[in-house]
């Protein structure tokens, strides 16, 4: 069984935040994804992702794997 939550909140419309949790029953693993899409200008973004994964054995809580990437993208007008 998979159970997941997805959920968005604009602070503006250049600040949006993303998140989705899911939780798996077969594995017992709990993963989140957190997104932050800042537009600088109207083509340009800048993203940040967060990623978590719990669940080892047993303990449902304890960390498997962590990243944070950024991507920057810049629209040149020529």
């Amino acid at each position: 069984h998979l159970t997941a939550l997805r959920f968005g909140y604009a602070f503006s419309t250049k600040l949006t935040t993303n998140a989705l949790l899911q939780y798996n029953s077969l594995d017992n693993d709990i993963s989140a994804n957190l997104r932050m899409n800042f537009i600088h200008r109207p083509g340009s973004d800048l993203f940040i992702v967060l990623t978590e994964r719990r669940g080892v054995g047993d303990d449902l809580w304890r960390l498997s794997n962590r990243g944070l990437v950024a991507k920057l993208t810049y629209l040149a007008r020529l």
